[in-house]
């Protein structure tokens, strides 16, 4: 089965209605439905698909998330990590633009094959908070 996220950005909202809803593939126990997530759970859970969905899981975006699977056979070293920092930028701007990256930190560690990925964020249209997403980049699977 494929998974697919739909973003569905609402303009004026009555008190407590979402501003943005994502769906979950969680079914609802009371009537089946497929479940959503809403604002800040809707804005994580499509952070995390851009680090662990495959390259080709979105039927109508066969190029999400794209990015770093082809960076597994890189060097530990300056430039990959530039370019993964590259990388992280542009799927934030082309997947998640709700988000903005205030901090980014790509550690290197030769001994363990993988670099760490530290993520400090805002979401201007709902909070002024800041959150923070990590995320390990296993080299050489």
């Amino acid at each position: 089965m494929s998974n697919v996220n739909i973003n569905v950005a609402l303009g004026n909202r009555p008190d407590n209605q979402p501003i943005f809803r994502d769906v979950t593939f969680k079914l609802r126990s009371d009537n089946g439905d497929v479940d959503s997530a809403k604002d800040l759970d809707a804005i994580r859970q499509g952070i995390h698909n851009l680090f662990t969905w495959a390259t080709g899981s979105r039927i109508l975006e066969p190029e999400f998330p794209g990015g770093l699977y082809k960076f597994r056979y890189e060097q530990i070293n300056s430039i990959t990590e530039s370019n993964i920092r590259i990388e992280i930028n542009n799927m934030f701007k082309k997947y998640e633009p709700r988000v903005r990256i205030e901090q980014l930190d790509i550690i290197g560690d030769p001994k363990l094959n993988q670099y760490t990925i530290n993520i400090r964020y805002s979401i201007p249209t709902l909070t002024n908070r800041l959150f923070n997403y990590g995320a390990i980049l296993q080299l050489g699977e």
